[in-house]
């Protein structure tokens, strides 16, 4: 049963008025006959969301995942926080928890699980995604992230995407390296869709559901014949909507610990990507339990080194800024090491 608190005043976010979502997300996994196997994980929503600012709240019912996740934006980056119990039991009594935060450039929560990720994109996108753009997914490793293609359609008043395909060329990742697939998928494949259905109470409409598909690519032992498989089905229903108490300052997630290690990645050249390997980052301690923003002396001072120490990587990557860093070393030693020898004879 769909309950709606009615708004006749607003029908999309504005400055200074956030509205908030909740409802329910299920995962499945699908099997190869294309029916749901298993009993699908279910998680709690709560989507606070203004005009360049939201935090997506996605807490663990039952299933596999034992694990709750925040993302929060200020509206120039995105804010992490995740929290693992090792067992159900000690979830209940909220006890022996491990804490993660990280923060990444951007809106977009790129650490999160797909569940949220997707969550984002139906309520807090604000028609900002946009066709070609790749839109990368978590724990989705098997396609090249950065040749991914996105198709979107927008209806006319919405200000969330009716309908988002995203197509994979035909290769597939595997430790990294790519392979060519099989035909029909030598030109490509669809990699995921998502489609959404609109719901309206008091002539306020809102996205009322959402239906998300994984697909991948099945070969046989030959690697001749290859076929397209749904994998995974997510589903987001909204249960309900109104205006929230949240302050328009205030999105990024509440953490629990006084001094919890966050992993920063602003001032990496690249986010960290499904199977892409470790990325330059910096990790600070959060003081008073409040995150670090881009302003605070100490992230930028970090976030400096990181940039020199990616630059002089860099430069030694290249074959030729190699040999002439390795010749100005030799040169600047064949200086230095008589005045040394000339030093030493004088104290004899």
């Amino acid at each position: 049963m769909l309950l709606v608190v009615p708004l006749a005043f607003v029908s999309v976010p504005q400055i200074g008025v956030a509205i908030e979502y909740r409802g329910v997300i299920t995962r499945s996994v699908v099997g190869t006959d294309g029916s749901l196997k298993g009993t699908p994980s279910l998680f709690a929503f709560r989507a606070e969301v203004s005009i360049d600012r939201y935090r997506i709240s996605r807490l663990a019912v039952s299933g596999l995942s034992c694990f709750d996740e925040v993302a929060g934006s200020d509206g120039i980056d995105c804010y992490f926080l995740q929290k693992r119990w090792p067992s159900w039991k000690e979830k209940e009594l909220h006890v022996h928890y491990q804490e993660r935060g990280e923060v990444t450039p951007g809106p977009f929560p790129a650490r999160a699980s797909p569940e949220i990720q997707l969550t984002w994109i139906v309520f807090a996108s604000h028609r900002n995604l946009t066709n070609g753009q790749p839109i990368v997914l978590s724990h989705i490793s098997y396609a090249p992230y950065n040749e991914l293609k996105a198709d979107i359609k927008y209806a006319v008043k919405q200000d969330w995407p009716e309908s988002i395909e995203v197509f994979s060329p035909g290769a597939e990742l595997v430790l990294g390296k790519k392979h060519p697939l099989p035909p029909p998928f030598q030109g490509g494949y669809r990699l995921w869709d998502l489609l959404l259905a609109t719901g309206e109470t008091n002539g306020v409409a809102y996205p009322a559901k959402a239906t998300f598909f994984q697909y991948s690519v099945f070969t046989d032992l030959n690697g001749r014949n290859a076929e397209l498989r749904k994998i995974l089905k997510i589903e987001i229903t909204t249960t309900n909507i109104g205006e929230s108490s949240q302050l328009s300052d205030d999105y990024l997630p509440t953490l629990s610990q006084t001094n919890l290690m966050a992993l920063d990645f602003r001032y990496s050249p690249q986010i960290p990507r499904p199977g892409m390997g470790p990325v330059d980052a910096i990790q600070y301690p959060l003081p008073e339990g409040k995150w670090l923003s881009r302003t605070n002396k100490q992230v930028q001072a970090s976030g400096a080194s990181v940039k020199v120490e990616t630059e002089l990587a860099n430069r030694l990557a290249n074959p030729s800024n190699r040999r002439y860093v390795v010749l100005t070393i030799l040169f600047v030693g064949m200086c230095v090491f008589p005045l040394i020898m000339i030093r030493q004879a004088k104290h004899r």
